[in-house]
C-alpha cells in the first residue's frame, strides 16, 4: 500500500502529550522515512489480520445458524425468548410493581366512571322519546335494505331510490317532533334544531 507526497500523513496533528510527536521529529528525515515505512507495513499486517478475523467470524456466525436450523430454534424463537426474559426482568422490577399498583388503581376508578355513564345510557334507552326514534331508524333500516335486496344490476338506482325514501321519512320525523332532530349521543344537547 504506497502513498505519494500528496497523500502524506502529517504526523503534526499527534498531540505533545502523547511524546511520539517529539520523538519523532528527533529522529533523521532518513530514520523518519525508515519508521514511516515500519508504520505502514505494521498496518498493512493489522489491515490483513482484520480481514482474516472477519471471515472467521463470519464463518463461526454461518456454523451457530446452521446448527441452530438443526436444532429448530428459529429467529422467531430466539426473539420471543429474548422478549419473555426482558419482560420477565421488567415485571421483577420494583418500577413495575409500583406503576402497576397505580395503573390498577386508576382502572378501578375509570371503569367505575365507564360503568355509571352505562348505566346513564341503559336509563336513556328506556325512555319513550329513546324507543320512537329506536323504532323509526329501524324502520328506514329495513325498508332501505328490502330495497337494495333486488337485482344487482339495479343497486345503484336502487341505492339512491331508499336514500331518497329515508330523507323523506327524516323529514316527517322532523315535522312531527316540531323541527328538531332528537340526539342519541350521551353528553350531547338533547334536542337540536334541524338542518335546513
Amino acid at each position: 500500500m504506497s502513498t505519494t507526497p500528496a497523500e502524506e500523513v502529517s504526523y503534526n496533528a499527534v498531540t505533545p502529550d502523547s511524546g511520539v510527536h517529539e520523538t519523532f521529529n528527533a529522529l533523521s528525515p532518513e530514520e523518519q522515512e525508515k519508521q514511516r515505512e515500519e508504520w505502514k507495513s505494521e498496518l498493512i499486517k493489522t489491515e490483513e489480520e482484520i480481514q482474516t478475523l472477519r471471515q472467521v467470524l463470519g464463518s463461526k456466525v454461518k456454523h451457530a445458524q446452521d446448527l441452530k436450523r438443526r436444532l429448530g430454534i428459529t429467529v422467531w424463537r430466539e426473539f420471543t425468548e429474548d422478549f419473555n426474559n426482558s419482560m420477565k426482568t421488567v415485571r421483577e422490577s420494583q418500577t413495575y410493581q409500583k406503576t402497576a399498583g397505580a395503573m390498577s388503581a386508576v382502572g378501578e376508578k375509570t371503569s367505575s366512571l365507564f360503568g355509571g355513564i352505562g348505566a346513564k345510557f341503559g336509563q336513556l334507552k328506556e325512555t319513550p322519546t329513546f324507543k320512537s326514534f329506536e323504532e323509526r331508524v329501524g324502520g328506514v333500516y329495513s325498508a332501505a335494505r328490502t330495497r337494495m335486496g333486488g337485482s344487482g344490476s339495479n343497486s345503484t338506482q336502487d341505492f339512491e331510490e331508499a336514500l331518497k325514501e329515508a330523507e323523506g321519512e327524516k323529514a316527517a320525523l322532523e315535522a312531527a317532533n316540531g323541527g328538531t332532530v332528537q340526539s342519541t349521543t350521551p353528553g350531547t344537547d338533547v334536542s337540536q334544531p334541524a338542518a335546513s
